[in-house]
This record gives structure tokens, sequence and C-alpha cells, in this order.
């Protein structure tokens, strides 16, 4: 059944969001107040989680190419290390000169 709802029943789905549209118009400020300030917390430690992923893929990808490295008889791994060394570290060194341009005055 759920699949069924999940692929057909759209006209069920748009009379749901939209009664929850008109619904949400009458949510108090006060609610929606703390709302905004729990999200912007709860947003703070989802990014830090997300780098956490990001970094642990990363490690996970430079071992399993370090090992192909070690193993390798043709320069393929090293050039594919070399190569993403290269790229992320301009793409990191871009991203900090455009972040100090644009927010330099702070």
């Amino acid at each position: 059944m759920a699949a069924a709802f999940h692929d057909g029943c759209w006209m069920a789905k748009s009379l749901l969001v939209a009664a929850g549209f008109i619904g949400s118009m009458w949510i108090p400020q006060a609610f929606m107040v703390m709302y905004l300030n729990l999200a912007k917390w709860l947003s703070a430690l989802y990014v830090l989680y997300q780098g956490l992923l990001i970094l642990i893929v990363a490690y996970k990808i430079n071992e399993q190419l370090v090992r192909n490295y070690e193993n390798d008889e043709t320069c393929c791994s090293q050039a594919i290390l070399l190569g993403f060394t290269l790229i992320i570290t301009a793409g990191n060194i871009t991203w900090i000169v455009l972040q100090f341009q644009e927010f330099h005055g702070g």
C-alpha cells in the first residue's frame, strides 16, 4: 500500500501539502521564534556531522589509493593521488581567497 500511495495519489498528497501550508498561517509567533532558534543550532550540529562524514570518506578513499599505490607496478595510482592533492589544494586556496575577498570587512 505504501508503494501505491508513494507512486500515485497525487491529488491527496497535493491537498495534504496545501492544507499544511494554509494551516501554518495560524501558527503563533512565539512558536516560530522558538523553532527558528532551535533550527539554527541543530543545523550547526548537522553541518559538523556532515563534515565528519566527508572526512571519514576522504580517509577511506585515501587509504585505498595509498594501498593501490604500494601494490601497483604502474604509476596510475600515484598520478591519481598527485592529481587529487593538487586539485583539492588549489580548491582550498581559491576558497580561502574568495572568502577573504567577500567577507574581509566582517
